[in-house]
């Protein structure tokens, strides 16, 4: 594992605000999957002006706070023997099978986004995670200025079948990374499918 890491933040000045919008999606996650108030706040307080002045944000201190949270949970379980980095999973099971969905062409930010949004919809609906978290959960998300909404035409059928082949599922169906409350995550199987389903339709798809 390294010793060390590091980060140029003077590179993001050279970005998009897109691109921005896009990597945020990381370190929302990461707000989400751990009890780390520092990083929710910084968030919530700087996103506030919708990626207007993102320049000014204090990068140093968001990122090195983001990686905080990454680096205590490798550090825990760097071989992942016990499953303690499945977190930094959360939204990946459905990101990877839509870049699988559209050859790859689908930006990772992006489909992470889509991916934490289902996931937090589905948290809320096996009554893990209460109105209020997924409240917190989708208005960072709509601060990080991401259109998380599914074309009209959007594949449900395929998208699930790739779902299953993802590398969290061991052929017994469904296996997704859910928040148990904001802070803490676990693995769920059996994941029903109809729930997906309903949950992208009536959440996801533009109307």
């Amino acid at each position: 594992s390294p010793h060390i890491t590091f980060c140029d933040t003077d590179y993001l000045m050279s970005l998009s605000t897109k691109q921005i919008s896009h990597g945020l999606i990381e370190v929302i996650k990461h707000a989400l999957i751990t009890d780390s108030t520092k990083l929710k706040g910084l968030l919530k307080s700087n996103l506030e002006d919708k990626l207007n002045h993102w320049q000014k944000y204090p990068w140093d201190e968001i990122i090195y706070e983001s990686l905080k949270v990454k680096a205590s949970i490798v550090e825990k379980d760097p071989f992942d023997r016990h499953g303690l980095q499945r977190g930094l999973n959360y939204g990946h099971t459905f990101g990877h099978s839509l870049e699988g969905l559209s050859g790859y062409q689908f930006p990772h930010g992006l489909a992470v986004g889509i991916g934490i949004k289902i996931a937090g919809y589905i948290s809320n609906k096996l009554n893990m995670i209460t109105d209020q978290e997924l409240a917190f959960q989708n208005e960072l998300l709509d601060l990080a200025q991401l259109d998380l909404t599914l074309s009209k035409d959007f594949n449900i059928e395929i998208f699930v079948k790739l779902l299953k082949k993802d590398k969290v599922n061991n052929g017994t169906g469904v296996r997704l990374v859910l928040l148990k409350k904001l802070g803490s995550y676990q693995l769920k199987g059996g994941v029903n499918e109809k729930l997906i389903k309903d949950t992208i339709t009536q959440h996801l798809i533009a109307k």
